[in-house]
């Protein structure tokens, strides 16, 4: 089982047991001092520490082309197996070049009526699970093409895409993306030679190469299922550890 961020500051609170010690606040900056660490956050201060697990996450790769920022959260998402509930009967398309917008696609041509899988990237669908998704009637994959505008009136009503020299206008009623992830690891930018995509470098022990400062969560990324079951009861270890010097 993955030990997704949140969950790893979950347990740390339960390690804690005072609430009174626990504060809700977000870290604008990490800092190496004498002995540890020190926290600056946007409404208690400076706190020290001798160790810190960066559990911040990641973002999903915003899409940049008109209408994306209007249209979000009107018809526009970043998380289609998270609202593929909604897709039922519905026209829908996938923007992106993941493996993960693959999987969502997948779940939703199950209930949509319609689905575009739209990606610039055509080399993605060499991959077993974009074959079988070439197999469903309802399922319309456009390789090597790119979204240049997302259009409606209150909703998303039209993806406009470019695939050569030919522009076409898709009616759809929801539009989910996923280009990827970044890492939220602007708290220790300065600290670590970060990763593509401002991912975390860590060892075998969730370890970054300062130490005392270690990483959970999509804020890093694990290779296989190995790795994440690995990562969850490393951070554990550290969550107890440092639990029981509080």
């Amino acid at each position: 089982e993955y030990l997704a961020g949140e969950e790893a500051v979950r347990l740390f609170e339960q390690r804690v047991g005072d609430s009174q010690r626990v504060v809700h606040d977000r870290a604008r900056e990490i800092r190496q001092i004498d002995g540890g660490f020190e926290a600056i956050t946007d409404h208690h201060g400076a706190y020290q520490a001798t160790a810190v697990i960066v559990a911040t996450g990641a973002s999903p790769i915003p899409l940049d082309v008109p209408g994306a920022d209007e249209f979000l959260g009107q018809g526009l998402g970043y998380s289609p197996t998270t609202h593929a509930h909604l897709a039922e009967g519905k026209i829908v398309a996938v923007i992106g070049h993941t493996v993960r917008a693959l999987r969502g696609a997948a779940e939703l041509a199950q209930t949509a009526a319609r689905l575009y899988v739209i990606a610039p990237e055509p080399s993605l669908f060499t991959l077993p699970l974009a074959e079988s998704l070439r197999e469903r009637p309802n399922v319309e994959i456009i390789a090597g093409a790119r979204v240049v505008e997302i259009a409606g009136s209150f909703n998303v009503e039209e993806i406009v895409v470019e695939q050569g020299a030919t522009k076409r206008r898709l009616p759809v009623d929801l539009a989910f993306v996923d280009l990827g992830l970044y890492a939220n690891s602007g708290p220790v930018r300065d600290l670590l030679d970060l990763g593509p995509g401002m991912f975390i470098p860590v060892d075998e022990h969730n370890a970054t190469r300062v130490p005392g400062l270690f990483a959970a969560g999509n804020v890093f990324l694990p290779k296989n299922e190995a790795e994440r079951a690995r990562c969850k009861s490393v951070v554990e270890e550290i969550i107890v550890e440092q639990g029981q010097r509080l």
